[in-house]
């Protein structure tokens, strides 16, 4: 299952953020509001079970004034779904719940763009400037590089020991990663 995959990433190898991600005019959704529309006779039962799943997240929007607008409905749907989804992952799982309170796991809804390639970040993001602040309190330095795409990551310790490279900056990404890093 799904929660079960989320569960045996986050537990064994320390995965710390799940992004679900959905994407724009998605099929699945779309089909789902179709057939809630216009029930088909008939329908695969493969078909139906995923009706079935995306149903309890979308239904009620035809009962407001999007269902007049089909791109708005379909954009809101898609929303919906994937906030479901989330909620779905962050309270229907004990070990998930319990990595969330106590090592942190967060989980976040996103959307996809087809059209730009844009990932809109929308569902479970916690305000960045809490940490920033913790961050700048307890005497860490922050600089931003702005002119534009940088996949480059760099930590200085205590002035001393600086960790420049493209790897991430935790354990297992060290671990695993084949990109360069330099200490």
């Amino acid at each position: 299952s799904l929660v079960g995959s989320v569960e045996f990433a986050a537990a064994k190898f320390g995965t710390r953020l799940v992004v679900v991600l959905g994407h724009f005019r998605c099929g699945a959704v779309t089909a789902t509001l179709e057939e809630l529309r216009r029930p088909t006779e008939n329908q695969s039962r493969n078909l139906q079970s995923i009706v079935d799943r995306i149903r309890p997240s979308v239904e009620g929007l035809l009962a407001t004034d999007l269902r007049r607008n089909t791109d708005a409905l379909i954009e809101e749907a898609v929303r919906r779904n994937i906030r479901a989804s989330a909620d779905h992952l962050r309270h229907g799982s004990e070990v998930l719940e319990q990595l969330i309170r106590e090592e942190g796991l967060l989980i976040v809804g996103a959307e996809y763009s087809l059209e730009t390639g844009e990932v809109d970040f929308f569902d479970g993001v916690p305000d960045s400037s809490a940490g920033v602040v913790d961050l700048l309190a307890a005497g860490v330095k922050i600089h931003e590089y702005v002119g534009g795409l940088l996949h480059a990551k760099s930590l200085t310790v205590d002035g001393e020991i600086t960790l420049i490279g493209s790897a991430n900056m935790d354990r297992r990404s060290l671990d695993l990663n084949y990109e360069n890093n330099i200490l």
